[in-house]
């Protein structure tokens, strides 16, 4: 009973891993084919899973797919920050201390998860300020230069890194 359980869990977590893939390839996508940063939309509609959630490591990922899991989320999470930050909207409604939290736990020994780990906390830590009316455009003008950096470090500097991840 225990192992089959076991086994449901381990399943689940494995096909929800790879839904969480699919939806970076395809915010890596829409970014690549339109140029332009993503619509809050995309997030209230079509990347609507709690991602923070599933930023940590996986035994049965490969390195090259830990890699990509991991900026991904983070990616993510930044432009989100982006979004809030210039008033568009506020997708961590409810959950900014928890992303907070995942974030902070997350850890990595590559320099790039590092560094785009490092960007989404100070964007978190601006979305506090911003909650708390502490926010000018200093701190725009930071979120934005790691909006850039992002954009041309991560998500489009080798379009083979995206991996369609398929369901087991």
């Amino acid at each position: 009973m225990l192992a089959k359980l076991k086994q449901t869990v381990f399943r689940n977590n494995k096909k929800k891993v790879s839904e969480i893939m699919n939806d970076i390839h395809l915010f890596y996508q829409y970014i690549d084919e339109n140029g332009q940063l993503i619509d809050y939309w995309y997030f209230d509609h079509v990347f609507t899973a709690n991602y923070w959630n599933y930023l940590r490591n996986y035994k049965w990922l490969s390195s090259h797919e830990q890699d990509f899991l991991h900026r991904g989320i983070l990616s993510m999470l930044l432009f989100m920050g982006y979004l809030y930050l210039d008033g568009k909207a506020d997708p961590f409604i409810g959950h900014l201390s928890e992303i907070k939290s995942a974030v902070a736990n997350f850890h990595s020994h590559k320099a790039q998860n590092k560094k785009l780990s490092g960007m989404v906390n100070n964007a978190l830590d601006l979305a506090e300020k911003k909650q708390g009316g502490h926010f000018n455009s200093e701190t725009h003008t930071d979120i934005f230069k790691s909006i850039s950096w992002t954009l041309k470090s991560i998500v489009l500097a080798n379009k083979t890194v995206f991996i369609k991840h398929e369901t087991p």
